[in-house]
């Protein structure tokens, strides 16, 4: 359920749920057809600067659903992803190809994303790096990263770290 209702918001719908004992569960989705109407000059979100098109961002994610949504996300504000689940990987991709940001899982099947990250900062010490994580984590490398987005990651917090680095 989880799942869903992260692709649920992603496309700006709602979902509701009944439950009755011996009886079963309804689930109900809805998701508009037209896009909602801007947000108004008064707003919070007017003050959210727009994101640049066409952003080369690698993700590194181990967990496939996580892979997914994070992808949608980023292709749904007119992203670029390139993804890989291993650290040592993403090094390499960095180091070949021009990305201007990458999204950090902490905890990875090869080396973590500390050691991964130092590699591509060995390689490029600009680049940004944001953690992606669902520890709370205190390291002494936690300098490393230029931010950190906790899981499950929001389109909302998405929109606001690149709109912070980028807008």
């Amino acid at each position: 359920m989880s799942i869903t209702l992260g692709l649920v918001e992603l496309m700006e719908g709602e979902i509701s749920l009944k439950s009755s004992v011996n009886v079963g569960t309804h689930v109900s989705i809805s998701i508009p057809l037209t896009p909602p109407p801007a947000a108004s000059a008064n707003t919070e979100e007017s003050i959210e600067k727009p994101i640049p098109e066409g952003l080369r961002i690698l993700v590194v994610e181990d967990n496939m659903i996580n892979q997914v949504l994070v992808k949608a996300m980023l292709e749904n504000l007119n992203c670029v992803v390139t993804l890989t689940d291993l650290g040592k990987e993403s090094a390499e991709l960095y180091k070949n190809h021009e990305f201007d940001l990458v999204l950090m899982d902490i905890n990875l099947p090869d080396i973590n994303g500390f050691e991964a990250t130092e590699l591509i900062k060995a390689h490029d010490p600009d680049s940004i790096v944001v953690a992606l994580t669902a520890d709370v984590f205190s390291h002494e490398n936690e300098k490393l990263f230029k931010h950190k987005l906790t899981k499950p990651i929001s389109l909302d917090g998405l929109k606001q770290t690149l709109s912070g680095l980028f807008g």
